[in-house]
């Protein structure tokens, strides 16, 4: 009989002590997320530049042009853009060459030619090539000849 009774304070003494940490734990569990969800985490974005440089002759006015060399730097995101930039150089020179030759912007200033590279180049580049995610071109350099 000693046995039953020591064997049933022990049993009790047990559930006292873990019943707070058990109901501390269950009323967890229902803020945390389902098992099985899924968590979504940023997957950190690598960023590739490359320089080109491009040479063009703009008409400042009937009679007056100006050689120029444009120091561009193509900006982007995402894994493999180096391979993808190298793979179509010529189609990112073509595009550029193509859209910038009839550009005669007022002054020849790196704020004027980075507005209209904005404008003109960066959809026409992001239509050809979606895949290569360009994220952004910035004009460093103008330099006049």
């Amino acid at each position: 009989m000693k046995r039953f009774i020591h064997r049933g304070f022990l049993v009790i003494l047990c559930l006292v002590s873990i019943g707070p940490t058990v109901v501390l734990g269950l009323s967890d569990s229902s803020s945390k997320a389902k098992e099985g969800s899924i968590v979504k985490a940023s997957i950190p974005r690598t960023l590739y530049a490359s320089n080109r440089s491009f040479y063009l002759l703009v008409s400042t006015s009937e009679k007056k042009e100006e050689f120029l060399r444009l120091d561009v730097v193509f900006k982007f995101t995402g894994l493999n853009q180096q391979e993808c930039f190298e793979r179509n150089d010529k189609v990112f020179r073509d595009v550029m060459y193509r859209l910038l030759r009839n550009q005669s912007p007022s002054k020849n200033t790196v704020k004027e030619w980075n507005t209209l590279i904005k404008e003109k180049v960066m959809g026409e580049l992001t239509s050809k090539l979606g895949r290569c995610k360009i994220s952004d071109i910035v004009v460093e350099s103008v330099q006049r000849f």
